[in-house]
């Protein structure tokens, strides 16, 4: 669910090759694994995601590597 300045919410990060990042979901919708979050206006096709120390992301994908949309590039073990 999208809410407004929760922790854990999403953060917009502006990109030098990217003009926009545009926020597709709305407020309140509870989006599904996989649904449109948003997406980069005009061009780039780097993706930046941050999390919080208490998600304990474990990244499994090596530098230098293209992976295919809907490949599993990390797995969270998220601490109480």
């Amino acid at each position: 669910m999208i809410r407004r300045a929760d922790a854990g919410s999403p953060r917009s990060v502006g990109m030098c090759q990217v003009s926009s990042v545009i926020l597709t979901a709305e407020v309140g919708v509870t989006l599904r694994k996989g649904e449109e979050l948003s997406y980069f206006q005009f061009g780039g096709s780097d993706i930046v995601v941050l999390f919080e120390a208490k998600s304990n992301v474990s990244f499994t994908a090596q530098p230098g590597v293209h992976y295919k949309m809907g490949t599993r590039i990390a797995q969270a073990y998220p601490v109480a």
